[in-house]
């Protein structure tokens, strides 16, 4: 008797909430809760004795955590999960639940144990971590866009195109397939932007690099706005006739803008176009110098052309 009197008292001053369920009784309704289960819950003890524990669970959860609940309820042996709560203000909370199964002389289990632990600051806690790993997470894909990118046109930058032309170099050397730059220039650019207005030139070069953009659809293509008025596109296992059939059709659809120079001339382009398979002798360098000397061509013819050389050199 002294023990069961010493376990009762230790259960009214346990700093967690505790309530003994009867194993046997219609839908396990509790048949005794401590202080502690009062104060974590808001609820005075004649108002949960004959009730079952799910009457703290929110309404607005779903199946699964009545199932586990009873689940816990009915066991057999020892169980925990963790479990929501609504206080009887109204306020919400988080415990932890373990419930054990106590045996008669008989070793037939008549009562259950259950005690609840506040989580609640632990739960805040988790979710307030989640949150800011989230935040973290975008912050970080940020940076790598505002490293990667060009803020007007949202094309790749110079100095990620020119990483990127390492492998796709490396990628067309190993399946000995044709590398293809094109080299794209905006002709009198500096012309059109002091008659016309900044706003009107940044418009100018957006539309150019959407042109260039639906132009070049694969994944193994990059896309890259390499100076103020320049441009520059990488593609792989093009054949030559179409990589100039190509450069032909976005200089035709930089034409067809509706954008006009102070002299009412459509935009016009120059571009330069360089292809061929990569070799030891023939770098990524390589194909920028020459993809370089190829704009410098069309320029040099009055702009509004297309240019292409070899990898050897030459016009």
């Amino acid at each position: 008797m002294a023990d069961l009197s010493l376990f009762a008292r230790m259960v009214e001053a346990a700093p967690d909430g505790m309530v003994l369920t009867d194993a046997q009784g219609t839908d396990h309704p509790l048949v005794h809760a401590n202080p502690a289960f009062e104060t974590l819950t808001g609820y005075p003890r004649e108002q949960v004795l004959g009730r079952h524990l799910r009457f703290l669970l929110p309404a607005d959860e779903g199946a699964d955590i009545h199932h586990d609940l009873n689940a816990c309820l009915a066991g057999e042996s020892r169980c925990s999960l963790a479990l929501p709560g609504l206080r009887a203000d109204g306020s919400r909370f988080w415990s932890e639940l373990t419930t054990v199964p106590l045996r008669d002389e008989t070793g037939r289990v008549s009562h259950r144990l259950a005690v609840l632990r506040d989580i609640s600051h632990e739960v805040a806690l988790r979710e307030q971590v989640q949150t800011l790993e989230r935040e973290l997470d975008f912050s970080s894909r940020e940076l790598v866009k505002l490293a990667t990118r060009d803020s007007l046109t949202t094309l790749y930058n110079r100095r990620y195109f020119l990483k990127r032309l390492e492998r796709e170099w490396q990628r067309c050397l190993h399946r000995q397939c044709a590398l293809v730059l094109f080299n794209l220039a905006v002709d009198d650019f500096k012309r059109f932007n002091e008659a016309l207005g900044t706003q009107a030139g940044d418009e100018c070069l957006q539309r150019v690099a959407h042109i260039l953009q639906t132009s070049f659809p694969l994944n193994t293509d990059v896309v890259a706005r390499y100076g103020n008025v320049e441009f520059i596109a990488s593609s792989d296992g093009m054949e030559a006739e179409a990589a100039l059939a190509l450069a032909e059709t976005i200089a035709r659809r930089v034409r067809e803008l509706p954008l006009r120079d102070p002299g009412g001339q459509p935009l016009s382009t120059s571009i330069g176009l360089v292809s061929g398979v990569p070799s030891p002798g023939h770098g990524p360098e390589h194909f920028m110098v020459e993809v370089a000397h190829a704009l410098a061509d069309a320029r040099r013819q009055g702009g509004g052309r297309v240019c292409r050389r070899p990898l050897g050199g030459g016009g």
